[in-house]
């Protein structure tokens, strides 16, 4: 499939989704997030890579000084076993959250060490992680990202050699009255154990089999399947496989990170 032009220039996305504070409603501006329409999901987490859009008061007062924008895609859509990673992903029914959606796109990747780490709703240091993670439109999103970014919630992926599956961890800054530190706390494996292994069926990363295990240690419960996550859009912007459960699981309305 074509490739998407990263010219930060190229899109009119730099201007339609430019975050003007007079757009923004005032729980959007309370809670320091955008609520985005699913119509347009491809301009705002895929191709959005406007020059600059610094971070907003409330987010200064919280010490996020970077610009959220530019956002600089890595190259996991060039490691074919994974490249649909960098489209859309949704998690399917089965979970409370089924329906959330995000890409991995932006997040931080190391290709040499198959290791990658991505926010939630962003945070202080590193990547800004802006709109690339929506959980739905309900307001308990809007506390909910507010909160993921006190504690800097993130996920850590330690991919297999052959790409085939992912370990996962937790990480968190649990000193939410810092907000200025980094997710410098890793839950521990003994607590919970996460990981996903993509399905017999895909072979590109379009569908991984979620699977958790709580307590492995002390409990003895062993990795039991939880959900899948599933391409819905590829990184070129067309529907993917999974194209018909973006339509039936996600909110028209989507509070993501700004």
């Amino acid at each position: 499939p074509a490739r998407v032009s990263w010219d930060p220039c190229h899109t009119a996305a730099a201007q339609k989704h430019a975050v003007a504070q007079d757009s923004l409603s005032c729980c959007e501006m309370l809670w320091c997030v955008k609520v985005q329409n699913k119509a347009d999901i491809v301009e705002w987490m895929l191709n959005d890579t406007r020059e600059s859009t610094p971070p907003s008061a409330c987010g200064r007062a919280l010490c996020y000084c970077e610009d959220a924008y530019p956002r600089r895609p890595n190259c996991i859509q060039d490691v074919d076993p994974i490249r649909q990673l960098a489209g859309v992903m949704i998690e399917s029914k089965g979970v409370p959250l089924a329906g959330s959606v995000f890409t991995k796109r932006w997040m931080d990747f190391d290709k040499e060490a198959r290791y990658g780490e991505i926010k939630t709703y962003g945070g202080a240091g590193h990547q800004y992680s802006a709109s690339q993670w929506s959980a739905g439109s309900s307001f308990l999103w809007y506390i909910g990202a507010w909160c993921d970014r006190l504690s800097n919630q993130s996920y850590g992926f330690q991919f297999s050699d052959d790409w085939r599956s992912a370990s996962m961890v937790v990480k968190v800054n649990p000193c939410v009255c810092m907000p200025w530190l980094p997710a410098w706390y890793t839950v521990p494996s003994c607590c919970i154990l996460s990981d996903m292994v993509q399905t017999e069926a895909s072979a590109d990363g379009s569908e991984w089999d979620r699977r958790t295990a709580t307590c492995p240690l002390c409990c003895g419960d062993e990795m039991r399947h939880t959900y899948y996550l599933r391409n819905v859009i590829q990184p070129d912007g067309t529907p993917g496989k999974f194209h018909a459960e973006l339509e039936a699981l996600a909110d028209e309305k989507m509070v993501t990170a700004r």
